[in-house]
Order: structure tokens, then sequence, then C-alpha cells
């Protein structure tokens, strides 16, 4: 068994709450019933968007919430969806899920690298201790 047949969206929308990307969102599921779909920068908690993915089919398997308007990471993955998913890290900027059906797993990890540069060095010097 393979996963070449399913299709995953990772869209950096820039504020999920947006009646123009909603209507983005809707069109694209449309037409690719995406089995997975990765939201960055969302701008917003999950909880005030649930509703509308939940009328889309989706359910929430790994969040990392945005802080005020800086960041967010939503995966999600459709109802139709028969994997089972465990989440193996979270981050502010990364979320690293497994997804696994029978014998079968696959890792994914999904990254938000913000442009702004604060904070990149105390980063490196902990990575590098």
């Amino acid at each position: 068994m393979d996963f070449k047949d399913h299709t995953i969206l990772r869209w950096n929308i820039r504020g999920a709450l947006s009646l123009e990307d909603r209507r983005h969102v809707k069109e694209l599921v449309r037409k690719h019933h995406h089995f997975f779909i990765f939201i960055m920068e969302t701008h917003c908690p999950f909880s005030k968007a649930s509703l509308f993915w939940i009328r889309l089919g989706y359910e929430i398997c790994a969040l990392s919430e945005a802080s005020g308007h800086s960041g967010g990471i939503w995966v999600l993955k459709s109802k139709g969806c028969n994997y089972d998913i465990t989440v193996i890290d979270v981050y502010f900027q990364a979320v690293t899920i497994c997804i696994k059906k029978v014998d079968c797993m696959w890792f994914c990890s999904t990254i938000y690298g913000s442009p702004q540069l604060v904070g990149c060095e105390q980063m490196i010097n902990i990575h590098q201790s």
C-alpha cells in the first residue's frame, strides 16, 4: 500500500477567517477532495473556525495555535480518511504526525518558517549547545 492516490493541501493562508479564503478552500476541497489539509499562519485560534471545517467534512488532527496574529498551524484530515493519525511533536512553528494504515507508516512534518529574524540567534545557540 502507498499514499500516491491521496492528496495533501498545504497553504500559508495568512489569516484563516477571511471570506475570500474560505471561498477558495471550499472550491479546492470540491475539486480535489484532499485527504489532509495543512493550514499555516492562521492568525486565530482553531475554535473560531472549527464549524467551517466540520461543515466541509474535516476534523483537526494536530495544531499549534497562533499567538495573537502570529503563527498557527492546523493539520486537518477528511472524515472519510480511514488512517490512524498520531501526533509526534508540536512546536510553535512545526507539527509532525504519523499516518498509519495496517502496517504502512508515513511521517509528515509541516513547518512554518517565519520571515522574522527576531529570536533566530537564540534558536541557533540552543541547537549548538
